[in-house]
C-alpha cells in the first residue's frame, strides 16, 4: 500500500507543477503581447529584492519577463515602456532640463539569467 500512496502523491505533485508551469508560460506570453507605457508613481520592494511598480492609478504592473531588482536604482517618477510583442523593457529618467533619456534597457528574461542583459545609459546632466 505504501508504494501506491507514494506513486499517487508523486503524480499529484507532478500535475501541480505542470499546471503551474503551463500557467506561467501563458502569463508570460500575454505580457509579451501587451504594451506598457506609464510614469512610475510608486515602487514597493518585495522580500526577495524585486521591484513592484505602480502606475498613476495605483494599479500594480506585473513584469514576469523582466524581473527588476532593487540594485537597479529605479525611482518613482521614472518612466517605464515596453512595446507590443517585444521583450525589451526601457526605463527613462527625467533630466534636470525636464527631458527624458533612456536610463536602463532590459532585453528580457529568456528563462536563463545569464542571457539577461542590462544596458546602463549614462548621461551628464
Amino acid at each position: 500500500m505504501g508504494r501506491y500512496k507514494f506513486g499517487a502523491m508523486f503524480l499529484v505533485l507532478f500535475c501541480i507543477l505542470l499546471i503551474t508551469e503551463v500557467n506561467l508560460y501563458f502569463m508570460k506570453k500575454d505580457e509579451y503581447k501587451k504594451e506598457f507605457s506609464f510614469l512610475i508613481k510608486k515602487i514597493h520592494i518585495t522580500q526577495t529584492g524585486m521591484y513592484q511598480f505602480y502606475d498613476a492609478n495605483g494599479e500594480e504592473v506585473y513584469l514576469l519577463n523582466n524581473p527588476v531588482f532593487q540594485d537597479e536604482d529605479i525611482r518613482a517618477g521614472d518612466s517605464l515602456f515596453k512595446g507590443t510583442n517585444s521583450a525589451k523593457l526601457y526605463i527613462f529618467r527625467r533630466s534636470k532640463a525636464g527631458t527624458y533619456y533612456r536610463y536602463l534597457t532590459f532585453n528580457g528574461d529568456s528563462g536563463k539569467k545569464n542571457k539577461r542583459k542590462i544596458i546602463h545609459n549614462t548621461r551628464s546632466e
